[in-house]
Formats: structure tokens, sequence, C-alpha cells
């Protein structure tokens, strides 16, 4: 498959490294971060501070001058890019739900990550597996509000809603359904994600590049924990957490959908740096810049294991938990990450599930993937 070549290309040639742009990079000031723009081929992406906006890219080097934090990257990169079939799915059923307001452009783009992301995640599902994906607006409001399994999640995307109602935040792309659970009386997969009518692709950030394929993978998550999400968590949200960790839960999910989004090793590195530099200094979540030692970011990945013990760490757990996944797919390859997805299938928790997999606890994972994560957050702003 052509994709695929490309990300073997670029790991026998040549590899990128994130640099601030050249002359001839855009001297607009930006909208918001991650803001993107294409000039002479090369795309850039802005990142927006304290007022004033850089405009950054991502130029070739050679592969000598790879360092250790973007050896681990390429690698995580090249294993997860490799799960790509290059045969036709044979066990997902897609069938789409799309709105006439879904912006043309993001149609088909989207389209193309839902058929890419089922070639790598067909592997996981049964025979004749039923996936349904949604694509809609808030001009679409009372299709969800007739669609059950939209209407039950609605709470989670009610607020951007109103935003795109009021032509605000046109720039972000959310997930509108992630499950995996039962529907008009058969148990059925549910993706999708919700934009505002009156954007397009060249409006949307950056990071809305991976929400599409993020949104899926969480139903390769709730495939295997169907029986146990059926029995129901008396403990609450903690009891939940326990099980599915949120660095696990959502930090993987974005270390999955980030590679699958990004065709390029190049785009790939300029996300990671948009990414972490937009969560860095003034502004940022708390925990954030908090990450100046080794000792530090162990204290903020145990800190993460339940969103009870700080109601600020909330996309801390996307942001850090994609890096200490990305060094764990690096280190032990896709196949053993793979483990841990199957064993919930067996309703053990987080913790148990990870030393049947892995042969590891949290402290050591924790330990391990620090110096990567501190790595991330020392590149310059």
């Amino acid at each position: 498959m052509k994709k695929i070549a490309l990300g073997v290309a670029v790991a026998l040639s040549l590899i990128f490294k994130v640099n601030e742009a050249s002359a001839v990079a855009p001297t607009s000031q930006c909208r918001y971060t991650s803001d993107t723009k294409v000039v002479s081929g090369i795309k850039y992406v802005c990142l927006y501070y304290k007022g004033k906006s850089t405009w950054i890219s991502v130029p070739k080097i050679k592969l000598s001058k790879i360092n250790q934090y973007e050896k681990t990257k390429l690698k995580a990169y090249n294993e997860i890019r490799k799960q790509i079939s290059n045969t036709e799915p044979k066990n997902i059923k897609l069938k789409f739900f799309i709105s006439d307001n879904f912006p043309k452009d993001l149609r088909a783009k989207y389209i193309a990550q839902i058929n890419l992301a089922t070639r790598a995640y067909d592997q996981f599902f049964a025979p004749e597996t039923p996936m349904n994906v949604y694509f809609q607006t808030e001009k679409d409001e009372a299709f969800i509000d007739a669609t059950p399994i939209l209407f039950r999640q609605k709470q989670d995307f009610a607020d951007f809603l109103n935003y795109f109602g009021q032509n605000n935040r046109t720039h972000q792309v959310v997930g509108l359904a992630a499950t995996f659970s039962e529907y008009t009386g058969k148990t059925e997969g549910h993706t999708g994600v919700l934009a505002s009518s009156r954007t397009n692709g060249k409006n949307v950030t950056f990071y809305s590049e991976q929400v599409v394929p993020h949104e899926y993978f969480h139903v390769v998550q709730d495939y295997f924990k169907y029986k146990r999400d059926q029995v129901g968590y008396p403990g609450g949200r903690d009891e939940y957490e326990t099980n599915y960790r949120p660095i696990f839960r959502e930090g993987s999910a974005n270390t999955i959908s980030t590679a699958l989004a990004m065709d390029s090793f190049e785009s790939y590195l300029l996300f990671y740096r948009a990414l972490v530099s937009e969560n860095k200094g003034e502004g940022a979540w708390p925990p954030f810049n908090t990450l100046t030692n080794k000792s530090n970011v162990v204290s903020t990945l145990k800190l993460m294991e339940l969103t009870s013990n700080d109601s600020a760490i909330g996309f801390t757990q996307f942001v850090l938990g994609s890096l200490v996944f990305e060094w764990l797919i690096a280190q032990y390859g896709f196949d053993a990450y793979k483990k841990l997805i199957y064993n919930q299938s067996l309703n053990i928790n987080f913790e148990d599930n990870l030393k049947l997999s892995l042969g590891i606890d949290s402290n050591q994972l924790y330990n391990l993937s620090a110096n990567h994560v501190l790595q991330a957050f020392k590149i310059k702003k």
C-alpha cells in the first residue's frame, strides 16, 4: 500500500527534525494555535503564545543526526503504520450516516481516514461486525435526538452544538460517538465526529487531524470490555479508571490515531511539536509546567491514574499518555501493546493487565518512559 511504503521509505532514507521555520515561512499572524498553511509544498503549523505567532515546519535532515527522542518516535510510528493491511477488511462492515450539512472537503478526508483505520483495526474484530460511522453538524440536532446511541451521549458534545450554532469554535472537530454497545437489538460499533457546518479543511486545527481515528479506536477498546461494561461499575468513575487508566484509554488512542492520520513521519513530528508547545508556559494546564525533571514526570503520571486525584489533569491524560504509549510501542512492539487490548476481556484491572501483558507494573512503566516524556517537553517553544 502506498502509504505504508512512504513510512518505510522515511525509515530507510531520511529523517525529519523540528526547527523554526525558514525565511520563506508565512509572515501573517495565525488565528489560533495549530493553524496551518502550505507554502511551496511545505506544511507550516502556527504556535500562538502571548499574542504572538510563530510558524514552524519540519525540514529534512540526515538519518545520522537523529536523536534518541526521534528514534523512539520513528520506531513507534512505523510499528503502528505496519498495522495497515494491504488487503480489504474481512471483519468490519462499515455503514455511514453523513449529513448533507457536513463540509464536503472534510467529508472526503474523514471517509478516507475511516477506510484507512479500518484496514488497521479490522484485525481486532470478529467477522461481520457492524460499524456505524456518523459525521454530523449543529444543524443535525434532530437526527442526533432521534438516534438513541447519539442522544444518550449528547451531554458530552452539547456545548459544541451551541458553540457551532453561534459560529464559535468552528476550527474544532469533536467526538460524537465512540462505543461498542447494543443498538437495534444487536451489538455494534459506533464512531463519528461533530463539526461546524460553516468550517472546512483549511480552517480546522492541526489537532483535529487525528480525531476521527481516535474516536474509532475507542470502539476497538470497548469491543474487548463489552461484557464488563454490561455488569457496570458500582464504584463509579474511580472503578472504571482503575480498570482502564485514562493514559491507556485516551493516551494510547492518541498515539495510534496520530500515526494513522499523519501520512509521513514529517507530519507526525510536526503534530507532536505543536501539541507539546501549546501546552507549555502561561495558560497551560497546571501539570504540564511541572515536567522539569524525571521525578516530576513520574509523580504526574501517578497523579493521572484517577481523574478524582486532581480535576486539573484532564487534557494532560491525552498528551502525556500518548507519549508514554509511544515509548511502550517503540520498546515492546505493537504485538505486545495488543495484549493490553485483548486482556481487557479478562475483567482485570489495568495494573494486573500490564503485569500479565508486558511483565511490568505501573511504576516501572512510568520510570522507564519518563525520559521520553521529559525530552518532549524540553523542545524549545
